[in-house]
């Protein structure tokens, strides 16, 4: 069952009625069984409801016009429209599941006649049904009647709700001050919208119902993902509790990183960005987890040991059952010599905990508990910020000047810190004339063909 059920639609479809359960909090009203009863004897009035598990079923408005007129209100006549506006039916009948938008895979059970849009770990943060007519006026009050029933409690009615048409030719029926649909409808499909408040913001909300718009009328070509959704769903499936006891394992680097590199992780990188000055750009950093990591595994022993001729110590205590995260050293050789090349990676489950990890990496073998403040502030100065030179954001060190006052050559690549998707890197080489950075460019085109891959729709229609 979703997660955070979505109210009954007021509608009659072949075969049953459909009853809902929750909704802030209170027990769902049943639809009263005034209105048409029987698709067959109304088939001008018939239009379709699009379930995840059935597909296509015709349906008829459960609430008369007057019902709806008194109910609505003020809305009503905001939305006043010819009764009867008939379309051109549509070309396909289109397999929503498995759509992803951003980070929301949108899915729905068998047994559901609501769709959700979820995360990758199965959280919901917007549920919603579909209805379709080639009469307008018809999925508009498919549509309504479930919006009907909420504004029938004197808690929803003291609510301002109004309806809006933006440029893109989408109607919705909005709260006034939050913003947030509650219907939409455009090119004879209409949604009834239970957006989960506060869990994502009024802006998202809108986008993804002119997703599923555009989606549902084949304006828009979008990326699908039915496989990964398959197993996303079953976790939505999963009680809060469960759901929660499995993300806890997945997050736990206690077997999957190494005990040096998770000691590492967030040491003195409040520190440094506050040195750096760089709290906005910690602030902006996605926090949205994807669990696994899909880099997993990529820069860790085993990995090394396939895919790069060069040679690398672990350090102790570091080995192929790390897959989350490894320290250790490279040797690169520069002229007759093989220079010492310190190394951490760390696949973590967001942008914000990697960025984070970033900082920490800059600051990492280069702060003595002694003289804390006065290294931080030495590490700081040394940095030069986003450089731009590997991964999606990086950190590298200033022009370091020899005893003469005289550039050290390759001294600012000689240590790069940098994040590729929710992964971050260190390489520092302990002699400031050899530079890191084929080294990190090798290491982050594997990143990035796995950030790519993860990316890469199984289906684009």
């Amino acid at each position: 069952m979703i997660a955070r059920s979505m109210g009954a639609a007021a509608l009659l479809v072949m075969g049953g009625s459909l009853t809902g359960t929750m909704l802030y909090g209170q027990p769902e009203p049943v639809i009263p069984e005034a209105g048409l009863r029987d698709v067959k004897d109304h088939p001008e009035k018939e239009g379709w409801v699009i379930t995840p598990g059935k597909g296509w079923q015709k349906a008829i408005p459960r609430y008369d016009e007057n019902d709806r007129k008194h109910y609505l209100g003020k809305l009503y006549d905001e939305m006043n429209i010819p009764q009867s506006v008939h379309l051109k039916g549509p070309e396909q009948k289109r397999n929503l599941f498995g759509l992803k938008w951003l980070d929301y895979y949108l899915v729905g059970g068998e047994e559901e006649e609501a769709w959700e849009f979820v995360d990758s770990l199965g959280e919901g943060y917007i549920s919603f049904r579909i209805f379709y007519s080639t009469d307008k006026s018809i999925s508009r009050k498919l549509g309504l009647d479930w919006l009907t029933v909420i504004l029938k409690r004197p808690h929803e009615n003291s609510r301002r709700y109004r309806y809006v048409v933006n440029e893109k030719g989408v109607g919705m029926v909005i709260l006034e001050k939050q913003q947030y649909p509650f219907y939409a409808e455009k090119d004879g499909y209409s949604l009834s919208i239970h957006p989960y408040l506060g869990s994502i913001s009024d802006v998202e909300t809108r986008q993804l119902v002119e997703v599923i718009l555009e989606a549902l009328a084949g304006n828009q070509k979008f990326g699908y993902f039915p496989k990964r959704a398959q197993i996303i769903e079953k976790r939505n499936r999963l009680s809060s509790g469960e759901r929660s006891r499995i993300i806890h394992d997945m997050k736990d680097l206690n077997k999957s990183m190494s005990p040096s590199a998770r000691r590492a992780l967030y040491k003195y990188w409040e520190e440094m960005v506050k040195k750096l000055n760089a709290e906005s750009i910690l602030k902006e950093a996605p926090k949205r987890e994807t669990l696994p990591n899909p880099c997993r595994g990529i820069g860790t022993v085993t990995w090394i040991k396939k895919h790069m001729n060069i040679p690398f110590t672990p350090e102790q205590g570091n080995d192929g059952k790390h897959v989350d995260g490894i320290t250790g050293t490279f040797f690169v050789r520069k002229g007759e010599r093989e220079y010492p090349v310190e190394y951490m990676i760390a696949h973590l489950s967001s942008r914000d905990l990697a960025m984070s990890v970033l900082f920490s990496m800059q600051a990492r073998k280069a702060v003595d508990a002694a003289t804390e403040e006065e290294d931080i502030e030495r590490v700081a100065e040394m940095t030069r910020v986003h450089p731009g030179l590997v991964g999606d954001y990086d950190l590298c060190l200033n022009p370091v000047l020899n005893d003469l006052g005289i550039p050290i050559p390759d001294s600012e690549q000689a240590w790069i810190c940098f994040v590729r998707g929710n992964t971050a890197v260190m390489l520092k080489s302990l002699d400031l004339k050899v530079s890191v950075l084929p080294l990190a460019k090798t290491i982050d085109e594997a990143l990035k063909k796995a950030v790519e891959l993860y990316e890469t729709p199984e289906v684009v229609r």
